[in-house]
């Protein structure tokens, strides 16, 4: 149910501190809703549990819409008092019976007032019967965390953790007592815990040991500074009050928490918060299961390593490319190498065949082997800017399953023959050895390519690198390339270009730009992307902190970075870079073809699809949109990227994309089911699902080839590792994305410090009339914002405008300067230096 659809006449049920209020919507813009009483309750959406649309959208006259909110009310509240032991027990049933973390909103109702077997004698379920629940739910958020997300958009009930309720309680009991003991003069455990608290602060040594009490405070603390859920805080902010304000915190959401347990050494203020609030458990997080686990998988991939057993089958059809040169185009410091591409020529010397090379880690592995399993629990590689955590043992991944490895290497190759129109004409899937691999870097094959190539942009301000530690010196990306190219060409490995080499990288570049322009021709696009890219070094001498997540023992600090670490960030280097796009589109075009095998060959694969947008949604597109097939290509540029204000118009318009087991069109990347639809399968060493697809690939081909050995599975079969892909999936890109996030604006903190009038250049991503609390900014004083996107560090910002200037352009190009950046408070305010007269759909 999203915010957009409010309308005049929903019921609603709005929440606020724990405080719940009906209303019926009399405003959407701003959003106010008419309550009992007879007042408008200004309120936002966030703050909507419950709505039923259009419920008293008749014509009805005030005082009827007074007396039903009231009766809705009283009806509620009888509901739930007569039902208070089923509301009491329902805890009980979904989650500790159950094992459920969230239960649908209509099943719970349904258990609590129309139980199985009671039929004869329930009652028609009704408005004020969910009211009831919503109501209940208010009220113990102890045991249950209701949201707007949750509760009004997905109409569901999350519930908490057994662990984390029980924690409450006795949290609450000590309040309790704590408040119920002043009068007597007993012991205050808040009191003991907040001057220990002052003592770590002062650095006053010896510190006690925390006792009980201090240890379920601490983990109070933790849960509110690190659980980023909507509406979980609640039950949490007794500790406002009773220790943050006591220490000279201020209680706002939760940064003070975190603040705190930073300040007291529980944590670095470098360790890594995405991860501790992520559902993902990784090596040297503060779980020993896990520590254990990838203990066991080095040991498997040691033993593996001694011998490395053929285990599919297919050796007796390899191809053998003998010694047709296969390039590895990739960043110098790469270590799981899994694709390369290799170029073959006609008669008459015109490209005729291009082959994807990609690594084959399921000739030596079955989907029996405890390595596949470990891959499966780890999904892929997750990349934060200061450390990786890789899917396969680093043993294997960057050594004999890597298409860098030493000898022969074993490959499972796509073998695509375009037509004159760019479309695939012919292709193959074959197993193969490859023995001709040399790496190169992508800056040195930008080098011999040419830059006018779809995907391609030409920023009319040259990209700069954004650094924490040489203020005032940042120098362009360009500059930066042609410092390493002139003395280092010779020493980056594989050594210089040879013209041979030119000739077959310029030879690929046709290749992929034919196939690249069919796509576009297709409906495909490119969308802007304003995310940095971050690298992270520490300074000499000095390491990343290893604090667990759970760690409670201040006296034992990590070694934290004595000095700030090197911060760099840049704009994504693929839209710069006509190699990157190259590859890019190399393997895309394998991807399509491993799709046409798939399903020529009746094989379930994880095909990759995105549904094509309604004729409704692209017709509400700020250039009113009519045809499916030239809603965005229209919009290009010559370098065939939507701009920045086209990509952020389409952002509600575009669905996700999503894995399944039969094929479908992928609209942004202008491929029809009709094709044959779209796989991912060119990275086996860093994804589970692309390793899971050549499994499938393999069989199929054993039973083409008549050989012996597993099948395929069905459909029906794989449909379950992909349901089980996705949530961990989500995950990864959620806390890598938050991590860097966290990284840029850290190196605006430190570049800030050192350099305060440094100006950045920035793009306007959206107008605001007003500010959210957090920034401090009063409403009331008729002035607007903005939020924009810093160009070259890939963060976002608020940026308040003087009384009576002029909103900016989506997309409009400025100058600013930092005012306020603090990571721990996710907060970056700018200050408007210049408007610049720059095209704001320029890219």
């Amino acid at each position: 149910m999203p915010t957009s659809e409010f309308a005049v006449g929903d019921f609603v049920i709005c929440v606020r501190r724990g405080k719940p209020v009906f209303g019926i919507v009399e405003t959407t813009a701003p959003l106010q809703s008419l309550v009992s009483n007879g007042f408008l309750h200004s309120h936002s959406a966030n703050e909507i549990w419950f709505r039923v649309p259009a419920m008293f959208a008749g014509p009805a006259g005030t005082t009827d819409l007074h007396g039903a909110l009231r009766s809705l009310s009283m009806g509620a509240n009888a509901f739930r008092q007569s039902h208070l032991d089923r509301l009491h027990a329902a805890y009980d049933e979904f989650h500790l019976q159950r094992g459920l973390a969230e239960v649908d909103l209509l099943e719970f109702i349904r258990w609590v007032f129309a139980p199985h077997g009671a039929a004869a004698t329930a009652p028609k379920l009704d408005v004020a019967h969910a009211a009831a629940v919503i109501l209940h739910l208010a009220e113990d958020q102890v045991h249950y965390t209701p949201a707007f997300s949750s509760l009004h958009q997905n109409l569901v009930v999350r519930m908490r953790p057994a662990r984390v309720v029980r924690l409450l309680q006795r949290a609450h009991a000590m309040l309790t007592s704590a408040l119920n003991g002043k009068a007597s003069g007993a012991p205050d455990p808040f009191a003991a815990f907040v001057a220990k608290c002052r003592l770590l602060l002062d650095h006053t040594n010896p510190v006690e040991p925390w006792s009980e009490e201090d240890a379920v405070l601490l983990e109070c603390l933790r849960i509110m500074a690190l659980d980023s859920t909507p509406g979980s805080l609640g039950p949490f902010r007794f500790l406002e009050t009773n220790v943050l304000q006591n220490l000279g915190y201020t209680a706002q959401a939760r940064e003070p928490a975190l603040r705190l347990l930073i300040d007291l050494g529980i944590f670095h203020r470098h360790d890594n918060f995405a991860l501790f609030t992520s559902p993902l458990k990784l090596e040297r997080s503060g779980f020993p299961e896990v520590d254990a686990a990838l203990a066991k998988a080095h040991t498997d991939a040691t033993a593996l390593a001694s011998t490395m057993p053929v285990l599919d089958g297919l050796d007796s059809v390899r191809h053998d490319f003998g010694s047709l040169p296969v390039y590895t185009i990739d960043d110098p410091s790469a270590q799981e190498i899994d694709d390369g591409v290799s170029v073959e020529y006609g008669a008459a010397g015109e490209p005729e065949w291009v082959h994807i090379h990609v690594a084959d880690p399921t000739a030596y592995l079955d989907l029996n082997n405890s390595l596949v399993a470990w891959a499966q629990a780890r999904m892929q590689t997750v990349y934060f800017p200061e450390s990786t955590y890789s899917m396969l043992p680093s043993s294997l991944a960057a050594g004999r399953f890597s298409l860098a490895g030493a000898g022969p290497v074993r490959a499972l190759t796509v073998s695509i023959r375009l037509d004159a129109a760019g479309e695939i004409a012919d292709c193959k899937v074959q197993p193969s050895i490859l023995h001709s691999v040399t790496p190169r870097p992508y800056e040195l094959v930008d080098s011999v390519l040419d830059t006018n190539f779809p995907g391609v942009i030409r920023p009319p301000i040259a990209p700069r690198v954004v650094s924490s530690v040489t203020p005032g010196a940042d120098v362009t990306i360009a500059e930066r390339t042609a410092s390493r190219m002139s003395p280092t060409a010779a020493a980056w490995p594989g050594g210089p270009l040879t013209e041979v080499q030119t000739r077959d990288l310029r030879a690929l570049q046709c290749i992929a730009r034919r196939h690249a322009e069919r796509r576009y021709a297709a409906g495909g696009f490119n969308a802007s992307n304003w995310r940095p890219m971050v690298s992270v070094t520490p300074a000499p001498g000095t390491a990343f902190p290893s604090t667990v997540r759970d760690n409670v023992h201040p006296a034992r600090r990590p070694e934290g970075l004595a000095a700030a670490p090197e911060i760099r960030l840049h704009r994504d280097l693929i839209a710069l870079s006509p190699s990157r796009q190259v590859i890019a589109e190399l393997m895309i075009m394998a991807g399509r073809a491993t799709a046409q095998f798939a399903s020529e060959h009746k094989v379930a694969v994880p095909f990759r699809s995105q549904r094509v947008p309604s004729a409704e949604a692209l017709g509400a597109l700020p250039w009113h949109a009519a045809d499916v097939l030239t809603a965005f290509t229209s919009r290009m540029k010559p370098s065939s990227v939507l701009s920045l204000p086209d990509t952020l118009a389409s952002a509600g318009v575009l669905s996700a994309a999503e894995n399944a087991v039969t094929p479908g069109p992928h609209y942004q990347m202008g491929i029809t089911h009709e094709s044959g639809g779209y796989t991912k399968a060119t990275s086996p060493l860093r994804r589970f699902t692309d390793m899971l697809g050549h499994f499938q690939l393999k069989a199929a081909l054993r039973a083409a080839h008549g050989l012996p050995g597993a099948k395929p599975m069905a459909g029906d079969d794989l449909a379950p590792w992909l349901a089980a892909a996705r949530p961990r999936e989500r995950a990864i890109r959620t806390a890598q994305r938050a991590r860097e996030a966290w990284w840029a604006a850290e190196c605006l903190r430190l570049r800030h410090a050192a350099e305060p009038a440094a100006v950045y250049v920035a793009r306007v991503h959206r107008n605001l009339d007003r500010f959210p609390r957090t920034l401090g900014i009063d409403n009331t004083l008729g002035t607007s914002g903005a939020v924009l996107g810093l160009v070259d560090a890939g963060v976002r910002g608020v940026v308040q405008l003087p009384v009576g200037t002029p909103s900016l352009e989506i997309g409009e190009w400025v100058t600013v300067r930092v005012r306020t950046v603090d990571p721990i408070g996710d907060l970056l305010v700018l200050e408007l230096v210049e408007r610049m007269a720059l095209d704001p759909h320029a890219e």
